[in-house]
């Protein structure tokens, strides 16, 4: 009777005294911080899809879910000697079984609150091309996976997240070098067995974009971007041959990429309010473009546009003019050449039933 007694005492005692250890337990983790083993297994993933170096403040640790929060990241050096990557935060949800081994499997990242510099020299985008590491397909065990999930489904395919950032491309092939802003991004990517999927949308040039891509392991490229009312005018030096330009615009872009030499790009935009200058040619009014371009064997690319000009007045060199309402079509084909002069080939303008052009 006594020994059962004493025997009850204890397993109420382990039942009682083992929780409650492990809660403070749980509690204490945040504040002394991951161990050593932690930290690598971090930094190592980490390192996996941002640029060196990588630095960060501190990461909170939550068993339920199992997640490292780590907080105060910078990544990369810009031009500037600035990080090229900010982060208030980046939640890495990692599996739970491998946590409790002090290592980090990860399953979902979400990065809060970024601000990412990206550099165009003229031939490679600094980080994209330079620092980011190739990766290759997870190799996913039949036994190992659910029978009725998909490969972008499975624990070895991670999401990350990109809620509440903002993005600047810096373009130094021009001078002076020009700046972009993307604000309010939030972005998706997902990877696959053979590359990555992703969307995204915010806000650009006082109007709004969103789009998504597929990317494969061999760059093979495919996207869809959707714009709405962005500003022209910062546009303007990237086609020589157009001395004013204002508006806003609104449509679609759309990329075919099998290789870096092999490219199809497409557009189909309405310009509202536009105030352009090409050549001799003077439109003001709402207009649509539709412009594709591909590359040449030569390094260069060869392209043709549409301007459909029925609710903008024309102008062409004072020798043929209409107000809006008239009919009216410009067509033609362009170069761009080394340095990205864009020299105009044929074109064909009809207004009415009047045609004139160059061969």
């Amino acid at each position: 009777m006594g020994r059962g007694f004493l025997d009850g005492r204890w397993v109420v005692g382990f039942l009682i005294v083992v929780p409650i250890a492990v809660a403070i337990g749980a509690s204490l983790i945040p504040r002394l911080g991951p161990h050593e083993i932690m930290r690598h297994q971090v930094g190592e993933l980490l390192a996996g899809v941002l640029p060196q170096p990588i630095d960060w403040e501190r990461i909170e640790v939550s068993l339920d879910p199992p997640r490292l929060t780590v907080q105060g990241v910078t990544a990369g050096v810009a031009s500037n000697q600035e990080p090229l990557l900010r982060a208030e935060t980046v939640a890495l949800e990692v599996e739970e079984d491998a946590l409790r081994r002090g290592m980090v499997e990860l399953r979902e990242a979400v990065i809060d609150g970024m601000v990412l510099r990206l550099e165009w020299s003229g031939e490679q985008w600094r980080w994209i091309e330079d620092e980011l590491p190739e990766t290759s397909a997870p190799e996913v065990a039949s036994d190992a996976s659910d029978p009725g999930s998909t490969p972008s489904e499975n624990r070895n395919s991670p999401r990350w997240t990109i809620v509440r950032s903002r993005v600047w491309i810096v373009d130094r092939a021009v001078e002076p070098p020009r700046e972009f802003e993307f604000s309010g991004v939030e972005a998706k990517v997902q990877a696959t067995q053979d590359g990555a999927e992703i969307s995204g949308s915010g806000s650009f040039l006082g109007g709004s974009f969103r789009g998504n891509a597929r990317l494969s392991e061999s760059r093979e490229v495919t996207g869809i971007l959707d714009v709405e009312e962005i500003d022209l005018a910062p546009f303007r030096p990237y086609a020589p041959p157009v001395s004013r330009a204002s508006g806003l615009v609104s449509g679609t872009f759309k990329l075919d990429a099998t290789a870096p030499s092999d490219w199809l790009a497409e557009c189909d935009l309405a310009l509202r309010g536009a105030d352009l200058q090409i050549k001799d040619l003077d439109l003001k009014g709402d207009i649509q473009l539709q412009v594709t371009v591909r590359p040449t064997k030569q390094g260069r690319a060869d392209g043709s546009f549409r301007i459909g000009a029925s609710d903008a007045a024309l102008d062409m060199g004072g020798v043929y003019k209409k107000p809006p309402g008239t009919p009216a079509d410009v067509s033609g084909d362009f170069q761009v050449e080394t340095g990205r002069k864009v020299k105009i080939g044929s074109f064909r303008l009809s207004i009415g039933s009047s045609d004139a052009g160059r061969p």
